[in-house]
């Protein structure tokens, strides 16, 4: 797996308020890089959310994705070679329409 293409957060650790809540989005299948780009985020002090896989209908993952999104301050998507899913497109638009900065990890194919 690479790591270069994680965003480095900056974040200053004298101000709290620049801490950030981040949702990230993407395919269950980069898991791993969503768990990378996770791990980046927390060690400079953010919290992250990454979707958790459930045995449960995609009506409901969605919604539990979309209240995610709705926590947080910015959403981070990772796409891997600018793939983006339908699911996942239907969460940037939610992001979006919530007035949610969104983010990607590599440039939308």
């Amino acid at each position: 797996m690479r790591l270069d293409w994680i965003p480095r957060p900056r974040l200053s650790h004298s101000k709290e308020d620049e801490r950030k809540t981040v949702a990230i989005c993407g395919s269950l299948q980069y898991r791993q890089d969503m768990e990378a780009a996770a791990q980046a985020w927390m060690r400079s002090g953010h919290h992250v959310t990454i979707p958790q896989p459930h045995n449960i209908d995609s009506i409901t993952l969605m919604r539990l994705n979309f209240q995610r999104i709705d926590r947080a301050d910015m959403v981070l998507v990772v796409n891997p070679n600018g793939q983006i899913t339908r699911g996942t497109v239907a969460q940037i638009a939610y992001a979006l329409h919530h007035g949610k900065p969104v983010h990607y990890t590599h440039n939308p194919a």
